[in-house]
């Protein structure tokens, strides 16, 4: 049976939010504790990141103690989900469509990806399925670092399916479609939920870039800058131009993700998702910013309001409700992360590496490969111990049947040898029979060639050069000719043709027009099949030499 308790990890890019859920009896959920960590580091490589929140991983596991399950959310900026409407197929064949569309619809080579998928909705036309996928070096890494702090990993899943379930938990009641907006500080998702429908978009902007506009409004570092958008969050005094680059930055960006969510919208419209959101959840630290719901309202044109991640889940008497309330909203990604796991229609998108995947259904499978290892040696062993005393008799059998046979093994090594000099006479024979019939036709090639040659007259050969098939042989010129790979025979031909009308001429259309007569008359001729390796050289005035080769017919025995 399945733990009641599980610890549930989002992994932010400036937040690690750990929470320990409990599943009740009365099948409602409780939070047992919770801890967020800040992460000070900024980077654009996934890897360094979570390297700086691994630190914080041993924290994680000293206060949560025990054998928890434990899963990781992570953010939309490291984690890739696709959706599609693929034609209706046999169930058989829908695991290998899908694994088609992942491969040519993830940016990266499927071999370095981690991917799941999950079917939306379907019907007799089509099915709505989501493809999730994350580098495999990212999801091995978390689980490395898992290992290492000896936290007992689970799962990892996108955040879309985690804001879906955190969604579906505490807004059971709600229908229609609904926009959840989870600003990050790297980047925000935008999650569509109807029912039992969703899709999601990550943009690659969030709170982050707030900071970035005002250190260069202002001349100063990033984290000055987070400082003065922090004190700014919570009504604090601020100098007149830090205050006004804080109101100039955050408006740009109210602009910006207003523009993106209309787009997104439009966007899944002609794409064929119909998702028109009734009302707007704001999420995530970045959702704190002063007017931005009232501007999301105005620019959208639906109601906008916080999502209460804890509106259904019971909390723990020892917890503060005083800093609970100040926290939550960053821990949306984890509560739905725990509360996937306990529902049974829960959204889910395992981007587990495969290797752990493997080891685990090996140590699932071990005690059943002990148990057929043990019955597989009883059943070989006692077959093994009567056949020893079998085989002494068989051994002394063995002995008088070969004094037996000696006599034989003589008659059948005479045998051998009369064999073996027969099939020496039998191929003395047939190269004896192949020679005189290659000598009749040798007479007949040469003096087709001979009449060939004279007709064109003043021509005469230097070389005439035999290359028998699968022989590598000399062109003449220090270089070897390529071997040949099929069974024709070629006849190389280096010869002379004199210019007598043009002897101080270099070419003339005279000695022009007598080669290509002669080629045409060996490419007409019943023994030859093709021309090859055609080479002229004109340096001597009133002489043009020639070097081509003949492809012999291959019915033509030479």
């Amino acid at each position: 049976m399945p733990s009641p308790h599980f610890l549930a990890i989002s992994l932010g890019a400036n937040h690690l939010c750990s929470v320990h859920l409990k599943m009740n009896p009365s099948g409602r959920c409780e939070l047992l504790d919770y801890q967020i960590d800040a992460v000070e580091f900024s980077s654009h490589d996934p890897l360094l990141w979570l390297k700086a929140t691994s630190s914080h991983l041993d924290a994680v596991a000293l206060r949560f103690r025990g054998e928890l399950s434990a899963g990781f959310s992570i953010p939309g900026h490291v984690a890739l989900c696709k959706y599609l409407k693929i034609p209706q197929v046999a169930s058989s064949k829908r695991s290998k469509i899908v694994a088609f569309e992942a491969k040519q619809n993830i940016p990266y080579p499927i071999e370095e990806v981690t991917w799941g998928h999950e079917v939306i909705e379907e019907d007799d036309l089509d099915f709505d399925a989501v493809i999730g996928a994350s580098r495999t070096e990212i999801v091995e890494t978390i689980a490395r670092y898992s290992k290492d702090s000896e936290i007992n990993l689970r799962g990892i899943e996108p955040s879309a399916t985690s804001l879906v379930n955190v969604f579906r938990y505490n807004h059971a009641e709600e229908k229609g479609c609904f926009l959840m907006v989870s600003v990050g500080a790297k980047s925000t998702d935008l999650v569509y939920v109807d029912g039992t429908r969703y899709h999601s978009r990550n943009v690659p902007f969030g709170g982050q870039s707030i900071s970035n506009e005002i250190a260069e409004l202002l001349g100063v570092g990033v984290s000055e800058a987070e400082r003065i958008k922090i004190s700014a969050t919570r009504s604090e005094v601020l100098s007149s131009d830090e205050y006004t680059a804080f109101e100039n930055a955050k408006r740009n960006f109210e602009t910006r993700l207003g523009t993106e969510i209309v787009r997104t919208s439009a966007v899944l419209k002609r794409q064929g998702f119909s998702f028109v959101p009734e009302g707007i959840f704001l999420v995530g630290g970045g959702s704190a910013l002063p007017g931005l719901d009232s501007l999301l309202e105005k620019k959208v044109g639906v109601s906008v309001r916080p999502l209460d991640a804890l509106r259904r889940i019971a909390v723990s008497e020892e917890l503060s409700a005083e800093e609970l309330e100040r926290d939550s909203i960053f821990l949306s990604d984890a509560i739905g992360m725990g509360v996937g796991r306990f529902m049974p229609d829960g959204a889910s998108l395992d981007l587990t590496p495969r290797s752990l995947v493997w080891q685990r259904k090996f140590r699932r499978q071990q005690p059943f490969y002990i148990l057929a290892g043990l019955v597989a040696c009883g059943a070989v062993g006692l077959p093994i111990l009567n056949t020893a005393l079998e085989l002494r008799a068989y051994e002394q059998e063995l002995q008088n049947l070969d004094v037996q046979i000696q006599p034989l093994r003589q008659i059948n090594q005479k045998i051998y040898d009369k064999t073996e000099q027969i099939k020496q006479i039998r191929s003395v024979v047939e190269k004896a029979s192949t020679i005189a019939e290659a000598r009749s036709t040798w007479q007949k090639v040469l003096n087709d060639l001979q009449s060939r040659l004279a007709a064109v007259e003043d021509v005469w050969l230097d070389n005439l050069r035999l290359e028998r098939p699968g022989n590598v042989q000399s062109s003449g010129r220090g270089v070897a000719r390529i071997q040949n790979k099929d069974a024709n025979t070629r006849i190389q031909l280096v010869g002379r043709l004199i210019d007598v009308y043009n002897p101080v001429s270099s070419v003339s259309p005279h000695s022009y027009e007598r080669v290509k007569n002669l080629l045409e008359s060996f490419r007409s001729s019943d023994f030859v099949a093709a021309l090859e390796d055609e080479d002229f050289d004109y340096s001597v005035p009133g002489i043009l030499k020639f070097d081509f080769t003949l492809v012999v017919k291959e019915e033509v025995p030479l």
